[in-house]
């Protein structure tokens, strides 16, 4: 699969390659990824979800694009983020998208333009007809993005205390965002 070019960055989706050497080896990532070094990637809360990347992608290679995406600077080959999709789209078109800018590249629009580009890629895919994002309410920043690129709050979860927010396909005819 091609990256995504957007005016800043270059995304480019992960691998079970990719993956596992984001688990075993993040320096061995950032130059297979022709980057720079990155010292505080990958996250600990990403650290957590990357078993079960590697685990889909070795199990099916086609579902690469729909998990995690490496958002790298076009000039300076920075690793900045990363960010994707919590799986392959579920039977109603909806997929969850979840993203994270690295502490230092904060507050510089490359999450929005990131994110905007992944929705975009999303929507161009068969039978995508919602995206889904959760966030903390603390995160004003997360909630910033999402509101720019027209996700419209949903709730909030009671369990975990997450606000939800929903895009829908500009020609999707689906049915409101149900909380479980």
């Amino acid at each position: 699969m091609k990256p995504i070019e957007t005016r800043r960055l270059c995304l480019v989706p992960a691998t079970a390659t990719t993956t596992r050497l984001e688990l075993d080896d993040p320096r061995g990532l950032l130059r297979l990824l022709g980057a720079n070094e990155a010292s505080d990637w990958p996250s600990a809360s990403l650290r957590e979800v990357l078993p079960s990347f590697l685990q889909q992608l070795e199990e099916d290679p086609a579902c690469v694009g729909w998990l995690a995406w490496y958002w790298i600077l076009r000039s300076g080959r920075e690793l900045v983020g990363g960010g994707g999709f919590k799986g392959r789209p579920s039977a109603d078109g909806t997929v969850e998208i979840g993203y994270e800018t690295c502490e230092r590249h904060r507050r510089r629009g490359y999450a929005k333009e990131a994110v905007d580009a992944l929705v975009q890629w999303a929507f161009a895919q068969d039978g995508v007809r919602r995206v889904v994002a959760e966030t903390a309410a603390t995160n004003h920043g997360s909630r910033r993005v999402l509101s720019a690129l027209g996700f419209q709050p949903r709730g909030a979860d009671s369990v975990r205390g997450l606000l939800r927010f929903e895009r829908r396909s500009p020609d999707a005819t689906a049915e409101p965002f149900r909380t479980s």
